[in-house]
């Protein structure tokens, strides 16, 4: 691939010698995707005089035990599934699991994968002792591992466990060969421990790996001791545990080269993942920025997001649009997914803006935050973000408060219109289980989601976990959490000379005057309902048309008398001067050019809120119905 203006700046280290490296993806990564890891570190060992393979092997087990059984274990990641599959092959008679315990430990979440996916109990029992030791045969033994001098795994979330039972396997055919980790499971003491207790693990990187990476392979190839390498972490003969100087964060994206995904694309195909034409829908990843600019300023009190890599940095929109179109033309993939925790607001502004202009015809997901306008909503479209999750997290401004997402419910209502009227698919959920919420505050957004079956459901509602590096976790005691430990699934998956509280991510735990689970009992109900009604052929719909003079309002939410109702002059203007954004009473005054009485106003609104046609909240008022976009819109 051209890497154009990439090739400036690389970064370049000396070693004595060319290193043969092997860079692996284990499950359970989604196959929709390559590996940003592996294309990435990829470029920057062979900028580096490195022979370099990558092997996407999650493709290999997916094709293995069919796609329709391994992308739901992808997604259902809090529970660590994934890791118990491997851990019986990973750790022998080590694993702590040998009654098969974990699968009644978690009957509900099994229940659920049953009845969406077929996946039961006997079917990943099947899987653990059949699929994961018939895999690692196939990996092993379709490569010769005894040619590689590194060997380096990429592990986040459920990937550590199939790592370490690749990696030994490796290291019973070539002991030789340094075993290398990195990835997020080794961000922090999770690293450390990891290092610490497992012996096939040589080095591990634990952060940003774009300096220690190509660091780590000159020592190696100089055959010396990595202890000035950033990041790193390995254990002495002495079995002393050292660990590599904490460096600043890498902030010179610009000068990375391009990922290259051509191994991925090379394996899908080969397994019939892909049509030879290029595509089963594949995204691919890119990177614009790397921390939160948001959680700079206040970290959202449960994201463990960004554990010691919060400062934000971003790459240059040349060098941006440089990348895009060399990867679009190169994998004939025109489908682009954000690795950021955030859009950065001026790539917002005008990346996007000049990719439009320029006619490229790219299509885009993002995480973004929700506090959007109708105009940035629209941009989006219009330049190609057509799947964002903004994080609304909640309807309710009061518990929005208590996450620190700076944002009221009454826009994250407003975000849904505009995403619907404009096409944007938006991927969000709703949490609870926060300190200092109230039966009051879940009451009150009881009452905005059945105002709203109209907008895109959630993809769930459920209580939130606790997660290494959040606030909520840094600062357990202020909180007054009870019963925290490490998530049950690691008992079941780590041998017990693992220090759980050590190496976990996920905790469970309790808050004292926390609310019951039975009172979320017909929140969770709602949510069902909401989401059946969008599975139909049909959603419920509310839009109107406006015409300066009158609005008409197109009602068809469930439990409502359907039909299409007429207002004119002052209430007409109302309706539509709230549409865009929430606004005032006095917002609306000054819009009516001072005609209109706050009195009169008032009572407009006020019939508008009774009628269901309009959410109010602390003295802003949002109208509920979208602009219509049907050609006929009276064929009804």
């Amino acid at each position: 691939m051209d890497h154009g203006s990439s090739s400036e700046n690389l970064l370049l280290v000396n070693s004595s010698r060319s290193l043969s490296v092997a860079l692996i993806s284990p499950p359970f990564a989604t196959t929709g995707r390559p590996s940003l890891q592996l294309g990435l570190l990829s470029e920057i060992a062979r900028n580096n005089g490195h022979l370099v393979e990558c092997f996407h092997h999650y493709l290999d087990f997916a094709s293995m035990v069919g796609l329709e059984h391994y992308e739901p274990l992808c997604n259902h990641h809090a529970r660590l599934i994934g890791d118990w599959l491997f851990a019986k092959v990973a750790f022998g008679q080590d694993v702590p699991d040998i009654h098969d315990k974990y699968l009644e430990a978690i009957s509900e979440d099994i229940a659920h994968l049953d009845a969406g996916f077929g996946l039961t109990t006997q079917t990943l029992i099947h899987i653990r002792d059949e699929h994961a030791p018939a895999f690692l045969d196939k990996v092993i033994g379709a490569t010769d591992w005894t040619k590689f001098d590194v060997v380096g795994f990429t592990c986040t979330f459920q990937q550590t466990v199939a790592a370490i039972a690749i990696a030994r396997r490796i290291r019973a055919l070539s002991p030789q060969t340094k075993l290398l980790f990195g990835g997020a499971n080794f961000e922090s003491e999770m690293g450390e421990e990891l290092v610490r207790n497992c012996d096939v693990i040589d080095y591990a990187i634990s952060g940003e790996g774009d300096v220690a990476f190509p660091m780590i392979l000159m020592r190696i190839a100089d055959d010396e001791e990595p202890s000035n390498v950033p990041n790193i972490l390995y254990r002495r003969v002495t079995g002393e545990l050292v660990r590599g100087p904490t460096p600043p964060p890498f902030n010179n994206l610009d000068s990375l080269p391009f990922p290259d995904y051509s191994d991925f694309f090379r394996r899908a195909e080969e397994l019939a993942l892909l049509d030879r034409h290029g595509m089963r829908t594949v995204a691919l990843p890119f990177e614009a920025s790397r921390g939160c600019w948001w959680g700079q300023k206040h970290h959202c009190t449960f994201c463990g997001l960004n554990g010691t890599g919060m400062a934000f940095r971003r790459k240059s929109e040349q060098r941006l649009i440089n990348e895009l179109t060399a990867l679009a033309t190169e994998y004939r993939c025109f489908y682009f997914a954000a690795t950021d925790n955030i859009m950065d607001r001026g790539h917002q502004k005008k990346l996007y803006s000049n990719l439009y202009e320029s006619g490229l015809s790219l299509q885009f997901f993002y995480e973004v935050k929700s506090n959007l306008t109708r105009d940035e909503i629209s941009d989006f479209r219009r330049n190609g973000i057509i799947h964002i999750q903004p994080g609304i997290e909640s309807l309710n401004t009061n518990i929005l408060k208590l996450m620190k997402k700076g944002v009221r419910g009454i826009q994250n209502v407003n975000l849904l219109r505009w995403a619907k009227h404009f096409d944007i698919f938006v991927a969000w959920n709703l949490l609870r289980g926060f300190p200092g919420e109230t039966e009051q505050d879940y009451a009150d957004q009881l009452a905005v989601i059945k105002l709203i079956p109209h907008l895109q459901p959630p993809g769930g509602f459920g209580k939130i976990s606790l997660e290494r590096f959040s606030p909520l976790f840094n600062d357990r005691d202020s909180h007054e959490m009870e019963d925290f430990a490490p998530e049950l699934s690691y008992r079941f998956i780590y041998p017990r000379h693992f220090d759980l509280s050590k190496i976990a991510y996920h905790f469970t735990h309790k808050f004292r005057n926390a609310l019951s689970d039975e009172s979320f009992v017909e929140h969770y109900e709602a949510v069902r309902r909401w989401g059946e009604q969008w599975a139909g052929f049909t959603p419920p719909r509310l839009d109107y048309w406006y015409t300066g003079r009158s609005i008409f309002v197109r009602d068809e939410r469930p439990n409502r008398t359907a039909g299409i109702y007429q207002y004119d002059g002052v209430p007409a203007r109302c309706y539509y001067l709230t549409s865009e954004r929430p606004v005032s009473i006095w917002q609306l005054q000054n819009a009516l050019d001072g005609s209109v009485s706050v009195e009169e106003i008032t009572a407009v609104l006020r019939i508008f809120c009774q009628d269901g046609l309009m959410l109010e909240e602390d003295g802003l008022f949002l109208a509920l119905a979208t602009p219509n976009k049907d050609v006929r819109p009276w064929a009804y």
